[in-house]
């Protein structure tokens, strides 16, 4: 391209920028990505993990008792008081018993609500994400918490543990998180779960049977609180299966599993639609607009 000017350069170049910056990227996000302080109400988690917002949320403080929270410029730390009050109880018997510190990963946004990119749950302020990582009275930079990551667990294979990594402190911290009654399941990897099943008595049975295997979760595990009381909106999941989870149903995790033969077309194939990105795929509640829309908890 031949420019008639400096100035036609100059132009074009900034024009260039400004379309490629974050910012400007950003302004295609859904609005209530940008909300950062909760709506004027009680606390209430609507609809599911998948499909669903966050009423009168409140915010994990950047630093407590036992636990730090990672990745603070997303501002992803917000959940209905249960979860908050969860994290804190978990981080503080971490500290009690010297296990280590609770590294915490993403709640939900300000008013809950589908992300851009990552997670498809954490919608309604009920899910959080916990790493393996335990460091030990070592308070993180700012920087730290933006640059470190999560170190996985599970061994290349996906079979088992990394035994140089993995200690008895990690099966306390997932003991003491399944324990607590207002937790409805945890997922982790299926390579932990049958670390934990490995050394399990019948006194394990109840908070083991919380403890899901699903799919990646090798770096952290996946806290999935009740729908709370105050919450009559709030839509559960089926119920977990009985059992500890400790049987047949975990060795398919590990079975080589035949791949499906596509079935042959018998007319030509329309021309796939365009995928749509996940949160324009999301039917909300009704409340959920009135929730994005309303006046903020703090200002006003």
């Amino acid at each position: 391209m031949m420019f008639n000017s400096r100035r036609q350069l100059i132009t074009v170049t900034l024009t260039t920028a400004l379309c490629s910056s974050p910012l400007l990227m950003a302004a295609k996000s859904p609005f209530w990505t940008k909300l950062t302080i909760p709506n004027d109400a009680p606390a209430q988690a609507i609809g599911t993990y998948q499909a669903g917002c966050l009423a009168g949320g409140e915010s994990l403080p950047p630093n407590g008792n036992g636990y730090q929270v990672m990745r603070l410029t997303r501002g992803r730390f917000y959940g209905h008081p249960n979860l908050v009050g969860f994290i804190k109880d978990l981080a503080g018997n971490m500290d009690k018993y010297n296990i280590g510190t609770l590294l915490v990963g993403d709640l939900s946004m300000a008013r809950g609500g589908p992300f851009v990119s990552g997670h498809r749950s954490h919608q309604n302020g009920l899910d959080v994400d916990l790493w393996y990582n335990l460091e030990k009275d070592r308070p993180l930079s700012l920087h730290e918490r933006e640059a470190l990551g999560a170190y996985s667990l599970v061994a290349s294979n996906g079979r088992s543990v990394k035994p140089r990594l993995w200690s008895q402190n990690h099966r306390q911290m997932l003991k003491f998180a399944a324990s607590n009654p207002n937790v409805a399941r945890i997922f982790v990897n299926a390579a932990i779960k049958k670390q934990l099943c490995k050394s399990k008595t019948s006194a394990d049975d109840g908070w083991l049977r919380k403890i899901r295997p699903w799919w990646g979760h090798a770096d952290h595990f996946h806290v999935r609180m009740k729908c709370p009381a105050d919450s009559p909106q709030c839509k559960s999941q089926a119920p977990i299966p009985k059992g500890s989870g400790c049987d047949k149903s975990l060795d398919w995790w590990f079975a080589k599993h035949k791949p499906v033969k596509p079935k042959k077309p018998t007319k030509k194939p329309a021309k796939p639609k365009p995928k749509l990105p996940y949160w324009k795929q999301v039917k909300l509640p009704k409340a959920c607009s009135r929730i994005f829309r309303a006046k903020s908890k703090y200002l006003h």
